[in-house]
C-alpha cells in the first residue's frame, strides 16, 4: 500500500504486516471490527487532506469473513451430520478455552458435528477454512453437541446447515 500523495516519493504505509496479524488475530477472537494507527513514510511531505509523508493515522475497519464453502460430506474420517461457517451471525465466546499444539485456540472458520458410522456418538470439529479439522470434542448425543457449540458460538443454533 503507498501514501496516496504523488509527491511523496517512495512513500508506504509501514505497519502493514502488523496490521494484517492482527486482523487475523481478532478474526480468531471473534471481533466484528479493529482500530488500527499507521505511519506513511516517505521524503516529501504531502497536503490537501490525503495521508501527509511521515503523519500517523488511526483508522477503523470492519472485518469481512470469508465466505466458507459447504463441507465435504465427511470430516475427520466421519459423516457430517449439519456445518455452520462461523461468521458475523456468531459472537465466539471464549467460554471453553481449547490447547491445540501448545497454543490456545481462537475463533474457528466453521464448526461441524460428526458422526462415526454406525455410533451413537457425536463430534463437535472446529475447523479451518478448507474443513479440516483443527480442534474436538465429544459427546453422547446430537443435542449435547450443539449445546456445546452455542456455548462456544452464541447465535450458532439459529444456522445450522444438515446434510442427512
Amino acid at each position: 500500500m503507498a501514501c496516496l500523495r504523488p509527491e511523496c516519493e517512495g512513500g508506504v504505509v509501514h505497519y502493514i504486516p502488523k496490521l494484517r496479524r492482527t486482523i487475523a488475530d481478532l478474526k480468531k477472537k471473534g471481533e466484528k471490527s479493529g482500530t488500527f494507527t499507521i505511519q506513511c513514510r516517505g521524503s516529501k511531505p504531502g497536503s490537501g487532506g490525503r495521508l501527509t509523508c511521515g503523519a500517523f493515522y488511526q483508522f477503523s475497519i470492519e472485518i469481512e469473513y470469508e465466505q466458507l464453502h459447504p463441507p465435504p460430506k465427511r470430516i475427520g474420517g466421519y459423516r457430517v451430520v449439519c456445518y455452520s461457517p462461523i461468521d458475523e451471525r456468531h459472537r465466539f465466546t471464549g467460554k471453553t478455552k481449547q490447547i491445540v499444539g501448545g497454543l490456545l485456540m481462537g475463533a474457528m472458520s466453521g464448526l461441524a458435528i460428526c458422526q462415526p458410522t454406525e455410533a451413537q456418538e457425536f463430534y463437535l470439529f472446529g475447523c479451518d477454512t478448507d474443513w479440516k479439522v483443527v480442534t474436538r470434542t465429544w459427546h453422547l448425543s446430537l443435542d449435547e453437541a450443539k449445546e456445546e457449540a452455542e456455548f462456544e458460538y452464541a447465535g450458532i443454533s439459529k444456522t445450522w446447515n444438515y446434510l442427512v
